[in-house]
């Protein structure tokens, strides 16, 4: 179950929230927390000097460069800063392309919001991302005020904790003013897509550490009353000059970030990355989706939320797992999952092999050595009985105990095949557990039958 959505807007709730509950996110359950914090970082010019930005400190726009330099090899800055300079390469190449007549301005938040943007990349991009979502162009009071994608103000300021001085487009609107944080208008999609996010992951810490989000094109377009022209609008040669220098920006980007998981959200970003790959221009090994886009101009988004929820759990088994460092007086979860064997098309993929993965590099990152060595501290939680061979890696790892909700009739490790007695395991191992509540979940989901199962091959007909 689900737990109450937390407002946005209230800036209370958001202090100490917990991690989601196992199983309710797929996608975020790969580990690497990231080490970024928002603080004093440094933009480059056009010749090489560097402007410091901070939370108080507004840098000359006028000495960007519309073009970033190429990325040197040898180059010391962030990796964040890489992925900035290959958004300012792309915004000057769109700004190139003659708009058609009914263009009235052309925004571009990635520059006149520089501070805040790039805030968002130090922080949450402090290395490559297992899930990129990849979103469409900026919206009028989402992106184009704070320079955040789908930057709905009270998320990027509250709930990012984000903050920064916001200048403005070279040509503004009256009906689409830019006002920055102080900007009071609500950006639906934005609201919809990180309020998601916020009742599924509680921080954002918790969903960057192994997402991001990223724009196919930072410019916004409107027409002279203000109402927003998307990519996919625009009249004449415009539209496809904006598809395929996006398309090739995007190939770039993806090369750099060098995710394991793409969804688009929205079909016009599914139809740019399957350009790119019937043109076999980014990473084959890439596992694509697509989930709906938040936009209430769609009336088929009515009820957005419950759509991406569905969409978002319907791709695994639903088996959640989580592993318990017992250490003096308190106990730490080092790792949680779920299931990623159909998310990834990869059979050893069972939430067990992702909680190892995660102890590991917790291991690592404290200081403990040998780092396998962490498992003899290790309680592990699982909501389904472990299988023969994930029964027997735990045990070969030598976990503290066992813990299991229901029983796995077809492959359990414990009661199909008795793996600890085979390896003469002696760790405590208790099954039963809330069977009940975890055999429900398993006989919701086979309902409707696993969507991404494998089609099964007919069996021929023995002679």
């Amino acid at each position: 179950m689900l737990r109450k959505k937390i407002k946005l807007d209230d800036k209370s709730s958001t202090a100490q929230q917990p991690c989601p509950p196992i199983g309710e996110f797929s996608l975020s359950q790969f580990a690497n927390v990231p080490k970024a914090k928002i603080g004093t970082f440094n933009v480059p010019t056009e010749n090489g000097e560097k402007i410091q930005v901070n939370q108080t400190t507004k840098p000359e726009l006028s000495t960007y460069p519309l073009a970033a330099p190429a990325i040197p090899s040898t180059d010391p800055l962030p990796y964040w800063h890489h992925v900035y300079l290959i958004e300012r390469e792309l915004s000057a190449a769109l700004r190139k392309v003659v708009l058609p007549s009914d263009v009235a301005a052309c925004y571009d938040p990635i520059e006149y919001a520089a501070e805040i943007h790039c805030a968002y990349l130090q922080r949450f991009l402090d290395g490559p991302k297992p899930v990129l979502f990849v979103g469409m162009n900026p919206g009028p009071w989402g992106m184009c005020q704070t320079g955040v994608p789908f930057g709905y103000v009270p998320a990027v300021r509250d709930w990012m904790g984000l903050r920064g001085t916001v200048s403005k487009p070279s040509t503004e609107l009256a009906a689409r003013p830019v006002e920055g944080l102080a900007c009071t208008r609500e950006e639906q999609s934005g609201k919809r897509w990180w309020g998601l996010y916020e009742e599924l992951c509680g921080t954002s810490d918790h969903f960057f550490r192994s997402c991001f989000v990223y724009n196919l094109c930072p410019l916004a377009f409107f027409h002279q009353t203000g109402r927003n022209i998307t990519p996919s609008e625009l009249k004449g040669k415009a539209k496809g000059e904006i598809q395929s220098i996006s398309e090739q920006y995007l190939a770039k980007a993806l090369a750099l970030l060098k995710p394991t998981i793409v969804v688009s959200v929205g079909r016009y970003t599914e139809d740019r990355i399957k350009t790119l790959t019937k043109q076999n221009r980014i990473d084959p090994a890439i596992i694509t989706h697509c989930m709906p886009h938040p936009s209430p101009r769609s009336l088929n988004n009515t009820n957005w939320p419950e759509k991406a929820k569905i969409w978002l759990a319907e791709h695994e088994v639903p088996v959640g797992c989580v592993f318990v460092r017992s250490g003096g007086q308190t106990d730490t979860i080092i790792a949680r999952g779920c299931n990623l064997v159909n998310e990834t098309k990869n059979a050893t993929r069972h939430v067990e092999f992702i909680c190892i993965d995660q102890a590991l590099d917790y291991a690592r990152e404290h200081g403990v050595t040998p780092p396998e060595t962490i498992f003899n501290a290790v309680t592990v939680v699982v909501t389904v009985e472990p299988c023969i061979m994930c029964a027997a890696a735990l045990i070969q790892l030598g976990v503290k105990e066992i813990i299991y909700g229901c029983r796995n009739d077809r492959f359990g490790g414990c009661t199909v095949l008795d793996v600890p007695g085979l390896l003469n395991a002696t760790i405590p191992i208790r099954g039963g557990v809330r069977d009940a509540e975890a055999m429900e979940l398993l006989k919701e989901f086979y309902k409707g039958e696993n969507p991404s199962a494998p089609i099964p091959k007919p069996r021929s007909k023995k002679v």
